[in-house]
């Protein structure tokens, strides 16, 4: 089988063990919420940190950087930080003095114990607002050879990871990774949505926010399978409404991704972010 071209050149790819720092615990009083990635630590147990680099030429004809942070634990839950290039520079970290975050910084059990909040308000909305598992909310920050970076625009997405046959694609949610789902591709999908309806689907962002029934809630489609350095891996796409119109809609998060089992998501688009440079004909050609 050939290898798929992803949807962003992949131009590094670091598999380690990482830990979050663990200062000391959060005050009420705190807004600003962190989560540090030790780079220079290889030594945890609770999770495997996968490290992506990627590059939107490809996608979106403009040369900039995102990073890419899996936290993947052994309970079968995936943690994904999505570093983006600032609103005003293409810069997308900053050294800081890592004291200017005392009293801000979640540490791994307060992390868990934020998403399972969050995954829990997002299940009693019947999955329906699902901005409560795709945030902009938390910074990320790194630790790389003794110096801390802080995120200049970061979203934060929590999933579960499942392996359960399903029949039907409606059974998925959008924070549901089941890579034994029905596959239906994007472009599929979209050709028989304008055949029944008379117009595009809610992916587009110049229509009403409307999802139709039985969909009436957002999904996570498996689109197909590649593979990739000898790894299989399983393409998804996000059946979502826009909801916001005059400001970059973050809850989308990364919409379109590439996901490998034993490594995370190592490709995917942002098209709410570069949404002005995304002709929607190559979009479907990409997928």
């Amino acid at each position: 089988m050939k290898t798929a071209v992803l949807y962003f050149i992949i131009l590094f790819v670091n598999i380690s063990i990482a830990v979050a720092s663990k200062p000391k615990e959060i005050t009420k009083k705190s807004t600003e919420k962190y989560v540090v990635v030790d780079l220079d630590n290889s030594q945890n147990a609770d999770f495997k940190l996968t490290h992506v680099e990627l590059n939107t030429k490809k996608l979106y004809g403009v040369d900039k950087k995102i990073e890419l942070f899996n936290l993947l634990t052994k309970n079968g839950n995936l943690i994904l930080f999505s570093v983006l290039p600032g609103k005003i520079s293409d810069n997308i970290w900053k050294e800081i003095d890592p004291a200017s975050l005392k009293d801000k910084i979640m540490d791994w059990n307060q992390l868990k114990a934020f998403r399972i909040e969050a995954t829990r308000a997002y299940g009693s909305s019947c999955k329906d607002l699902y901005e409560h598992v795709k945030r902009n909310d938390i910074n990320l920050v790194k630790k790389e050879n003794g110096k801390y970076f802080r995120s200049s625009s970061c979203i934060t997405e929590f999933f579960s990871v499942e392996n359960k046959p399903r029949m039907f694609t409606s059974q998925n949610d959008i924070a549901s990774i089941n890579i034994y789902s029905p596959a239906v591709a994007l472009k599929d999908f979209d050709s028989r949505y304008k055949e029944l309806y008379n117009e595009p689907s809610p992916n587009y962002h110049d229509l009403p926010n409307v999802l139709k029934f039985p969909m009436d809630k957002p999904l996570l489609f498996l689109s197909g399978t590649s593979t990739i350095d000898s790894r299989k891996a399983y393409h998804f796409w996000g059946f979502m409404d826009w909801g916001i119109s005059d400001s970059p809609n973050y809850r989308r998060g990364i919409d379109r991704f590439i996901f490998i089992p034993e490594l995370g998501i190592v490709g995917g688009s942002f098209d709410f972010f570069f949404d002005n440079l995304l002709d929607k004909s190559r979009k479907k050609k990409i997928i």
